[in-house]
């Protein structure tokens, strides 16, 4: 369920109605349970910053925002609503905002050459930073794709936050990131095509990246626990779940996702990416998760893999992702510079029992999984080793059975259909 937050400012309906055409339950309220229940949040707005932080405050909305944003829910500023996430607005004076994206709204006025109209209206294109990866609501989206703006304001000094920019007579911010706050200063409900695609990546889907490349994200599904579901129906019994803008960033914006999928379903769920604190283990196994992943935290912070293995013991899996031979973290955007043997030997050292061993340059290719990696590892390492990526035929589930492997993960074959899951688990009983 998304909840619109409704303080008075914004048009309300025609966001409920969009969200409606891409089949996503929507709310228009002011109460923080419903916000509590909700899966995303979205803060519309039009009109002036000092009256709607007001307004926000005398609703109780303004406090509502910060504790919704708190707990890793996924939260949108829309338009006004995307200058409220900012420290502070100089419009008709100095206003504090939210302070959850960096830097100041100042009048677009005094960048943009004299004679061009303000409120600046109209359609205009959008553009990628191309230094880091885009952001997930753009996922699927051409570079210069248009959507329809409507302002006098604009967020300045956000670069580090920044995921898109428009021009107007002058490079203005179009669209912020900060973890799972997200803004948007053009109104996608009122972007035709392009805006509705931008809704329906921010309420949250099932995607597949390959080789770990966050420009190559397909959407398979958009509701992700109605797919996970369907794998139920199926016969499987644990599911396996990557929050892949938390691997980048470190934060759990999918969190709201992931519990959803352990409240609608009996399936035992695996989490991994993001999770680098023992707070954040916690607040998943309380969400009914059974085991999670630790993946960069657990080869630059050992630790942190101390305490976690200590306080969770094998509740608290490692995610070992291979790249050329070399341990990925981050997201895979970088490698670490211990060896792989090295490591391996470390975590057999500690007691680790389970590693989800991932070979990158197999990972969404459907070209057969690495089986000499695998049997090498689990005759020179005494782990409970999950086989993942190119894992993609019945053979290769075969090969890696017959290797005594504890599993193997199934993804890009399941969603592609070159692989039935019942087949598969059938295979491997």
């Amino acid at each position: 369920m998304i909840a619109i937050i409704d303080y008075g400012v914004g048009n309300l309906f025609s966001l409920k109605s969009s969200l409606g055409a891409i089949g996503e339950e929507a709310v228009v309220t002011r109460d923080e349970s419903v916000l509590d229940r909700a899966d995303h949040i979205i803060l519309p707005g039009v009109g002036a910053f000092g009256d709607a932080v007001e307004k926000l405050r005398d609703t109780g909305m303004f406090q509502a925002v910060l504790n919704q944003a708190a707990t890793g829910k996924p939260v949108l500023g829309i338009c006004l609503g995307m200058q409220l996430l900012f420290e502070k607005s100089f419009e008709y004076g100095e206003h504090a905002g939210l302070g959850l994206i960096q830097g100041e709204v100042r009048d677009i006025r005094t960048v943009i050459p004299r004679g061009l109209a303000v409120p600046h209206m109209g359609w205009n294109g959008l553009h990628f930073p191309k230094d880091k990866a885009r952001s997930p609501i753009f996922a699927g989206l051409e570079e210069g794709e248009h959507v329809y703006f409507v302002h006098s304001f604009a967020g300045f000094d956000c670069k580090g936050q920044c995921t898109a920019t428009t021009e107007y007579g002058a490079e203005l911010t179009a669209a912020v990131q900060n973890g799972n706050v997200y803004g948007t200063q053009f109104h996608p409900e009122k972007s035709g095509e392009t805006g509705l695609k931008i809704l329906k990546a921010f309420c949250g889907k099932v995607v597949r990246l390959t080789k770990g490349d966050y420009a190559q994200m397909t959407v398979y599904r958009d509701d992700p626990a109605a797919q996970a579901a369907d794998f139920q129906a199926a016969g499987a019994k644990w599911l396996h779940t990557v929050d892949l803008e938390g691997a980048k960033d470190g934060t759990t914006p999918n969190f709201p996702v992931i519990a959803a999928i352990c409240k609608k379903t009996d399936l035992k769920v695996e989490i991994g990416g993001g999770i680098r604190s023992l707070d954040t283990i916690q607040k998943y196994l309380d969400a009914g998760v059974s085991r999670v992943i630790l993946g960069t935290a657990a080869v630059t912070d050992p630790k942190f893999l101390e305490r976690a293995l200590d306080r969770f013991g094998s509740q608290a899996a490692v995610g070992v992702d291979l790249k050329d031979g070399a341990i990925a973290i981050k997201g895979w955007k970088e490698t670490a510079p211990e060896r792989a043997e090295d490591f391996f030997t470390r975590l057999c050292g500690l007691g680790v029992k389970t590693v989800i061993c991932t070979d990158i340059s197999k990972d969404g290719m459907l070209g057969g999984a690495n089986v000499e990696l695998y049997q090498t590892l689990s005759q020179q390492f005494p782990l409970d080793f999950i086989a993942s990526g190119g894992v993609s035929s019945v053979s290769d589930l075969q090969k890696l059975k017959a290797l005594g492997l504890y599993g193997a993960i199934l993804g890009k074959a399941l969603y592609t259909g070159a692989l039935d899951l019942k087949t598969a688990l059938k295979e491997v009983e």
